[in-house]
């Protein structure tokens, strides 16, 4: 009888750990900060109007992006995360929705600094050049552009 209940509770761990090895991981942004400023771009679907407006607005002005050392995070509902277009495997975005408020039905654009605070946050697509504009605004990026 009792090796019955080991062999139960030896299956039952092993499975434990297997659902918890393929479970998604929460994204971390905090490997972007002081390094990065990331956009983030939350949508209900690839199909919402707004995103592919903003996505549209983005890639026809896309150079700017890494003069202004910027990530692009796209959050499709929970489960689909892109990195600067490329799918993450093994991470997902629903803590970002939670963590930004982000409503799952929503669109929103949500630009942080490298110091990782909130600098700007639109439910609407916005052109990309505004983006840049607020980016270039910032005490931080007039520091970079006199470097350069």
């Amino acid at each position: 009888m009792t090796s019955i209940y080991a062999i139960l509770f030896t299956t039952c761990m092993l499975l434990s750990a297997a659902y918890l090895q393929n479970k998604p991981k929460p994204m971390d942004l905090n490997k972007y900060m002081w390094e990065n400023r990331v956009l983030l771009l939350f949508t209900p679907d690839a199909q919402n109007e707004e995103y592919t407006k903003q996505k549209t607005n983005i890639s026809t002005n896309a150079k700017g992006l890494p003069e202004r050392d910027m990530v692009l995070i796209d959050i499709e509902g929970d489960d689909v995360l892109r990195v600067n277009g490329e799918v993450q495997t093994g991470e997902n975005g629903k803590h970002l929705r939670e963590q930004f408020s982000v409503a799952p039905d929503a669109f929103t654009i949500l630009l942080l600094g490298k110091d990782g605070t909130e600098k700007y946050r639109s439910t609407n697509a916005v052109p990309v050049e505004d983006i840049y504009t607020i980016i270039d605004q910032m005490p931080m990026r007039q520091q970079e552009m006199r470097k350069q």
